[in-house]
């Protein structure tokens, strides 16, 4: 371009820099919609071109990222988040790191709901990380909420959320997961069963044992000696398995079908019986034509990183 002495740009109407600045300056750009202008000027100074471009700054996070932490009303800023340590950004980070790596892993699409337990609230706690407007969780009875997640009185509190194993699960190719941190015995701690052949429940533990059942009551249960654990149970054709901290526990055939009541959390929906006063913290459910482990490991992630992971 003959006779030209400098070009400058603007974004949205900002004082000109030169061409060179472009990079700094479209980096600090907040995501939306954005007008360019570059003017190019002669040896004299005189205005002889100018270009007008629009364009659109797209958000690095996910969208659920973005949908989940706006729901919790977590800014993403450089504030102290109620979490040791981290600041709100960080927990957006956080959030987004574990989103990404379950859709790399092709086990997003599979996940039905996922309750991160995020924030000290009720409200906060309520939100699904999958969709925030679906399957979001009711609290009734007297629950303790804080950063490390929600506590019952092992009276009269349970959760519930609108979930239907029947209906939004198929059961040969059922499963959920739950991140448990006591060692209280507990009796019903997530799901629901007619406590015949059509059950849905986890019971990480009843009276120092694990059971888990999809379908009929034949999967025996699991002696440990410490029921603080990351648990997932799947069900595959006829076939369960339930896994600890990764680790297989339990393989056994069984039959029967998905019960047609609401999953409860805190307690076994149909008998309505068991309700807790242990520490949940993330409740996640989720088809099992992925791999359990990779399930594990992105509520590893997730909870490592808020800090609240004690296994």
């Amino acid at each position: 371009m003959a006779g030209i002495r400098k070009i400058t740009i603007s974004i949205d109407g900002s004082e000109e820099f030169p061409n060179s600045a472009l990079q700094e300056i479209y980096t600090g750009l907040l995501e939306g919609s954005h007008t360019l202008t570059a003017k190019a000027y002669n040896a004299s100074n005189t205005l002889v071109s100018e270009v007008t471009r629009n364009f659109t700054v797209s958000s690095l996070y996910e969208t659920e990222t973005t949908d989940f932490m706006t729901a919790t009303s977590t800014p993403d800023d450089a504030n102290s988040s109620i979490y040791a340590g981290l600041t709100n950004t960080n927990c957006w980070d956080l959030l987004d790191s574990v989103i990404k790596y379950f859709k790399a892993n092709n086990a997003w699409s599979e996940i039905i709901h996922w309750h991160p337990m995020f924030g000290g609230s009720a409200a906060k706690h309520a939100y699904n990380a999958k969709d925030v407007n679906a399957f979001q969780m009711s609290f009734f009875g007297s629950w303790v909420f804080s950063a490390s997640g929600n506590q019952g009185n092992g009276t009269n509190t349970y959760g519930s959320l609108g979930f239907n194993p029947s209906v939004n699960s198929v059961v040969t190719n059922a499963g959920f997961s739950i991140v448990y941190l006591s060692n209280t015995d507990s009796a019903g701690t997530l799901g629901c069963g007619d406590i015949g052949s059509n059950n849905y429940y986890m019971q990480p533990n009843s009276g120092g044992n694990f059971r888990a059942r999809i379908g009929d009551l034949s999967p025996a249960a699991v002696s440990q000696t410490t029921s603080i654990g990351i648990y997932t149970a799947s069900r595959n054709s006829a076939i369960l398995k339930s896994y600890k901290n990764k680790i297989e526990i339990q393989s056994t055939s069984v039959s029967g079908g998905l019960p047609n009541l609401d999953f409860y959390y805190g307690a076994r929906g149909g008998t309505s019986t068991g309700t807790y006063d242990d520490r949940l913290q993330g409740s996640l459910i989720n088809h099992t034509g992925i791999n359990p482990v990779i399930i594990q490991e992105g509520l590893r992630m997730w909870e490592e990183g808020l800090g609240r992971l004690t296994i």
